[in-house]
């Protein structure tokens, strides 16, 4: 199952996490990839958006949607409640920490960066990949 960045639009992510779960069969596997709520918050904080973040398109005008974000620790948590086990965590992103040089730079800022795990709090988005494990 993969669930690229709908998971931070759902009003009850606990209630989406146990039907996630139920639906996935033994040793599957689920990817959730979120923005970052730590970094998420601080952006909305800066830019006065209370919980929405900027959105656009090219068929609609720009406009303001609600985005919660999850951290991955926030993913792991919710699912192992139901029998996820954490599998891989990516974190990527890291452009905002250093806005000069993400123009030319950012792949190699990604890969710098993930040589830290310490500094994956600080990335603007979380792949997580959970496994559903049997009851013990």
């Amino acid at each position: 199952m993969i669930c690229a960045f709908v998971f931070d639009h759902f009003g009850n992510p606990n209630g989406a996490s146990k039907e996630f779960s139920r639906v996935l069969r033994n040793d599957s596997l689920c990817s959730i990839s979120s923005f970052n709520s730590h970094t998420l918050r601080d952006f909305q904080r800066r830019y006065g958006l209370g919980n929405k973040a900027p959105f656009r398109t090219d068929n609609m005008p720009p406009t303001v949607i609600f985005e919660a974000g999850h951290s991955a620790d926030e993913v792991e948590r919710m699912f192992s409640k139901y029998g996820g086990r954490l599998k891989d965590v990516k974190a990527c992103s890291y452009w905002h920490l250093l806005p000069k040089l993400e123009k030319y730079y950012p792949l190699a800022l990604d890969s710098l960066f993930d040589l830290f795990k310490g500094l994956r709090k600080y990335a603007e988005i979380h792949a997580v990949l959970m496994k559903k494990c049997p009851p013990s």
